[in-house]
């Protein structure tokens, strides 16, 4: 499988400086165009990072790849 293009991507970082420094939320949100076999997927990537005192708490990341049909494939 090979990307074609990025349709679209969405990065959003939230920080708090309470209680304490260094808590905060990344949540990486995108998705892509990618052909494997001359078939077209739309692969969706969602990244989910919480981290506290420089420690990463969970980091959650999830794949999610549909077929295109050929009469949508101008998407």
């Amino acid at each position: 499988m090979h990307i074609i293009d990025v349709l679209f991507q969405v990065r959003l970082e939230l920080f708090s400086d309470l209680p304490a420094p260094g808590k905060g939320l990344g949540f990486l949100f995108r998705a892509s165009r990618l052909q494997d076999q001359g078939q077209t997927f739309v692969l969706t990537q969602f990244l989910l990072i919480l981290w506290s005192h420089e420690r990463l708490i969970s980091r959650t990341f999830i794949d999610l790849a549909c077929r295109v049909s050929a009469a949508n494939e101008g998407i």
